[in-house]
């Protein structure tokens, strides 16, 4: 019985020294930060989203939104890729969020006098944002022949 009630004294004075001077509950993490995101579209310059005929493009508009980035300046690069896979150009932009952490870039890639229209390369182009050094998102276009 003595044992019993020693050890009974022992686990009551144990928990009431954990409660003094040091929390039980778990420390509270930090807020979850959301990922930045990016809103990409190509179009021709009628604001057209395609399927684009070779002959009558003159070049492409790319446009990026972005949200959630942070405040300041950020490393954007186009990166745009032929439909036989072959990386063709990478295009850098200025890319700087507001204090509402929102920003946008626009550029622009020229088809008519390149070799796009010299070789005629028809297919399915992608053109992928990489936010600092990050690819984020991607979009792709179809770019056709004549209908005859």
């Amino acid at each position: 019985m003595r044992r019993a009630t020693l050890l009974g004294l022992l686990l009551a004075t144990a928990c009431q020294n954990q409660g003094q001077g040091t929390s039980s509950a778990a420390p509270a993490s930090p807020p979850a930060s959301t990922p930045p995101q990016l809103y990409l579209t190509v179009r021709d310059p009628s604001g057209g989203f395609g399927p684009f005929v070779l002959d009558d493009l003159e070049k492409l508009a790319i446009q990026v939104q972005g949200a959630h980035l942070g405040v300041g300046e950020h490393s954007l690069r186009l990166d745009v890729t032929g439909p036989d896979g072959t990386l063709y150009a990478q295009l850098p932009s200025d890319f700087e969020a507001d204090q509402n952490e929102l920003g946008a870039a626009a550029t622009s890639l020229q088809v008519r006098g390149t070799t796009i229209e010299t070789y005629r390369q028809l297919g399915t182009w992608q053109v992928v944002a990489v936010l600092d050094g990050t690819p984020t998102t991607a979009a792709s276009v179809e770019v056709v022949g004549a209908p005859q």
